[in-house]
């Protein structure tokens, strides 16, 4: 068998062993990555710390508005009971009155405003919590298919590398030589079909005479514009 026949079977390896390989450094990157998983844990942390915020705030205003509510009975019990006959003293009442009145409406509304934030921020706690349970489950789901495939493509790059070295066994070392050198130089495609004369490379028309060799000869042939390796069928 052609030299070039057996590089090109050596390529086609070599390929698969690149994306099997390339592949399992994705998986390894991503194995153990929590980072997405740990932003939403942090911005739920965040919505859980302003709802016990506006939890805290709604009881106090809870008790102000009570306490503003007392205040505004003895007040109105004072004035309207008939304790209290000086008109003076009535007058500093009525106002008074219309102080802890007004009081009491600023405190009550503030407390509804609060109380529409506090249950909003609750069903955003609930969604968010719901959203991170299925979060982590669809993560470990992912994670552990990940480990599976990884496992796999271990066990298909090992056989990958058997064959390889087999098939390494039929070139001479100086063709390998050539080989693992243009290989490195074009990412990988060291080996160029020749199609109607021409290098698929870089489509340039070759000598019959290194045609011939790339067909026959049991050393590497390369096209004298790109340097690639030739395979004639």
């Amino acid at each position: 068998m052609a030299v070039s026949r057996i590089l090109y079977d050596l390529q086609n390896l070599d390929l698969l062993l690149d994306e099997a390989k390339g592949r399992v450094s994705e998986i390894e990157c991503s194995l153990g990555d929590r980072d997405e998983l740990k932003r939403r844990e942090e911005a739920l942390e965040e919505l859980r710390d302003r709802m016990r915020d506006l939890d805290r705030k709604q009881r106090s205003l809870d008790l102000s508005s009570k306490s503003t509510k007392d205040r505004l009975d003895a007040v109105e019990t004072k004035l309207y009971g008939g304790t209290v006959a000086s008109p003076r003293e009535l007058q500093d009442l009525g106002r008074e009155l219309e102080n802890v009145k007004r009081n009491l409406k600023e405190v009550d509304e503030e407390a509804l405003e609060n109380l529409v934030s506090l249950e909003e921020t609750e069903q955003q706690v609930s969604k968010g919590e719901e959203e991170l349970v299925r979060e982590e489950a669809a993560w470990s789901e992912d994670q552990y298919g990940m480990e599976v495939e990884r496992r796999e493509l271990r066990t298909r790059i090992g056989g990958l590398e058997q064959q390889r070295r087999q098939v390494a066994k039929g070139v001479k070392a100086h063709s390998l030589g050539v080989y693992e050198r243009v290989r490195r130089a074009k990412e990988g495609r060291a080996v160029s079909m020749v199609e109607q004369g021409l290098c698929r490379a870089c489509g340039v028309t070759l000598p019959t005479h290194s045609i011939q060799r790339a067909r026959s000869g049991d050393e590497a042939v390369q096209c004298g514009s790109c340097s690639s390796i030739l395979y004639a069928s």
